[in-house]
C-alpha cells in the first residue's frame, strides 16, 4: 500500500497508452506506445530500471517479458501478448490500486481470528487457494488454482467452514435446482442422458429406482426420486470430495474438466470449489506422512467404491473477498 502510495504520488499524470488492433501485439511489432510502456513497466516494478531497448518504435521481447510479468500480477494470461486486457489493466492508475488495496485491507480486516493453526483459504475473485499450517514455520503454503461458481448466476458464498472429511470416488448427489433446471430438460430432449452419464435415480431412502422417460422427469419435478452419478471417469467431483457441512451445501473437491483450469477466467461452477491440484491438497488435509504417503492418497484416487476418511481434527475453509493481495515475494497481485 505504502508503494502505490507512493506511486501515485509520484505519477499523478498517467496517460493512455495508444490502442493495439483486435489481436493485439507481439514481440517485434511496431507501436507507437513503447516509450510509455517503458515507463510505465518500470515504474511498477515488472521491467529492471537497467534494462535497454533498442528501439523505442517496436515492442520488442524484452518489454514482452515484463508483460509476462505484469500479467502474472493481474490475473492475465501470461502470454506477453499486449492485447486489449492487458492495455487495459496498464491503463489503471495508481491512485485507483491504492483504493483497490485499501479496500481489500479493510475486507481482510473483519475475518475472525482462526484458532486452528491448520487453515485452507480461498480466494474468490483471484481463482486461487492456499493450504498452509501456521504452527510450522518451516512449511511453506500450498498454492493452486481453483474454480469457482459463476459470478453472474451461482456465485460461490463468503464464508467460513469447517472440513470434516473426504471422500474418495464419491458419489455426486445432483442438487435440487441442478436436477429441475438442467437434468429434466435434458431427458426431455434425450432420454439416455441418465445413462450416457453414469447417473442413476434412487429414492429418498437411497434406494435404486428403475424408470426411464415422462415418469422419470415427473418423478424427479416432485422430489420423490433423485439424481446421482455413480463414481467413475465421468463423475463431475472427480476422485475426491472435501466436505465441510454447511446449509449452502458448498464442498471443495476434483473435477474430470482439467483443462478447464488453464483459463484465466474460471468462475465456472454451480457455486462449489474445483481444485487443481486434489491429491496435494488431500495429503495437506489428512495430515500423516507414514499412513497417507503420496503413493497411498494415489491409491485411494484410483476408481473404486466410494470410501469417506474423517480427519483427525476439523480444518478451517476460508473463503474470502480480495481483489489486491500480496505473494510470497511481496509483490502487488490483482484480481
Amino acid at each position: 500500500l505504502a508503494q502505490y502510495r507512493e506511486l501515485a504520488r509520484m505519477a499523478s499524470q498517467w496517460p493512455a497508452l495508444p490502442p493495439v488492433g483486435r489481436t493485439g501485439l507481439v514481440a517485434g511489432t511496431p507501436y507507437a506506445g513503447t516509450a510509455v510502456l517503458y515507463d510505465r513497466l518500470r515504474l511498477l516494478g515488472d521491467l529492471a530500471d537497467e534494462t535497454v531497448v533498442a528501439d523505442n518504435q517496436v515492442y520488442s521481447a524484452e518489454l514482452a517479458a515484463a508483460v509476462r510479468r505484469f500479467q502474472a500480477r493481474h490475473g492475465l494470461a501470461e502470454d506477453g501478448v499486449l492485447g486489449s486486457d492487458t492495455l487495459a489493466a496498464l491503463s489503471v492508475p495508481p491512485a485507483q490500486r491504492v483504493e483497490q488495496l485499501t479496500l481489500t485491507l479493510e475486507r481482510l480486516r473483519w475475518l475472525p481470528a482462526q484458532s486452528q493453526s491448520r487453515i485452507v483459504a480461498i480466494n474468490v475473485p483471484a481463482y486461487r487457494l492456499w493450504a498452509v499450517d501456521l504452527g510450522d514455520a518451516s512449511n511453506l503454503a500450498i498454492e493452486m488454482r481453483v474454480i469457482v461458481g459463476k459470478a453472474a448466476s451461482t456465485p460461490t458464498p463468503l464464508f467460513i467452514g469447517q472440513m470434516r472429511h473426504l471422500e474418495f470416488n464419491p458419489y455426486w448427489n445432483v442438487p435440487r435446482s441442478i436436477e429441475v433446471g438442467e437434468i429434466v430438460p435434458k431427458l426431455a430432449r434425450n432420454p439416455n442422458y441418465l445413462q450416457e452419464n453414469d447417473m442413476e435415480l434412487v429414492s429418498t431412502r437411497g434406494q435404486l429406482v428403475s424408470m426411464t422417460g415422462a415418469e422419470a422427469r415427473t418423478r424427479i419435478r416432485s422430489g420423490t426420486v433423485r439424481v446421482r452419478q455413480r463414481p467413475g471417469a465421468k463423475n463431475v467431483l472427480g476422485e475426491v470430495k472435501f466436505a465441510m457441512p454447511n446449509p449452502m451445501n458448498i464442498y471443495l473437491h476434483s473435477t474430470s474438466s482439467k483443462e478447464l483450469f488453464e483459463r484465466t477466467r474460471r468462475d465456472l461452477s454451480h457455486g462449489c470449489i474445483r481444485v487443481e491440484r486434489p491429491a496435494e491438497l488431500a495429503r495437506f488435509v489428512l495430515d500423516d506422512q507414514e499412513k497417507w504417503s503420496a503413493d497411498k492418497v494415489a491409491v485411494a484416487m484410483r476408481p473404486g467404491p466410494p470410501r469417506k476418511v474423517v480427519l483427525a481434527a476439523p480444518i478451517s475453509v476460508v473463503l474470502f473477498y480480495a481483489t489486491a493481495i500480496t505473494d510470497r515475494n511481496g509483490r502487488a497481485v490483482f484480481a
